[in-house]
């Protein structure tokens, strides 16, 4: 349903904590995904739990009627930007 939604549009929208969020059809499922998280030592960066909880949290903000939940995660990754 989410990816319906989207309509094969990207969505860039920022959070009550100041994070840039965005939401793209990639390969036929949703990347969804943030910004610009400081992180300390790059080789200890992770998505955990905490981020993908927030991550599932900040699509229901923007789409409440579209239920998503960690069972619809089919994989996570990471990066950081020099």
């Amino acid at each position: 349903r989410l990816l319906e939604a989207l309509q094969g549009r990207m969505i860039y929208f920022g959070t009550r904590d100041g994070r840039v969020n965005l939401l793209y059809p990639l390969m036929g499922n949703v990347l969804i995904g943030s910004t610009d998280v400081p992180v300390e030592d790059p080789d200890r960066a992770t998505c955990d739990e905490d981020e993908t909880r927030y991550l599932l949290g900040v699509v229901g903000e923007i789409f409440p009627e579209i239920p998503v939940s960690r069972d619809d995660v089919v994989f996570t990754y990471w990066g950081v930007r020099p």
